[in-house]
């Protein structure tokens, strides 16, 4: 049986998808398996730094999360991906910040980071401070 709760709740996530078509966001992280089911059909585009060439389980696993066509977060949101994990795992600083910036400049309105702690590091601190004084939110 529907209950009034129910309905509305069915309501407000139909508006939060809606609200979701138009929006960018960045994933900063690995290569994603672009052959997985859930993005299939996803608005998303991906740019390699550090040399990724195989996908990654964590990396899919997130960026079905932010726009998988059926469980996504945004469904309808634009993605870009910055694979800067390396096939052996490693990650270069300088590539983080390096696609930090290319995400703000690519129009990215909230940039996910799920890396770790890299803000120590001048370059990658100063790229985010370069996003969130243009008003991007850095997570």
């Amino acid at each position: 049986m529907l209950r009034p709760r129910d309905a509305l709740a069915g309501r407000i996530a139909r508006d939060e998808i809606d609200r979701s078509f138009g929006r960018t966001i960045a994933l900063v992280d690995g290569l994603p398996d672009l052959a997985t089911e859930e993005l299939i059909g996803a608005n998303l585009s991906v740019r390699v730094w550090g040399g990724a060439t195989t996908p990654d389980s964590h990396t899919t696993f997130a960026a079905s999360v932010l726009v998988g066509r059926q469980y996504g977060l945004v469904p309808r949101a634009r993605l870009l991906v910055a694979a800067v994990t390396a096939d052996d795992g490693s990650i270069a600083p300088c590539d983080v910040a390096a696609a930090i910036e290319w995400a703000v400049e690519a129009g990215a309105q909230v940039i996910v980071i799920p890396l770790g702690d890299h803000r120590s590091h001048a370059d990658v601190s100063a790229a985010v401070d370069f996003a969130i004084a243009r008003g991007v939110v850095i997570v």
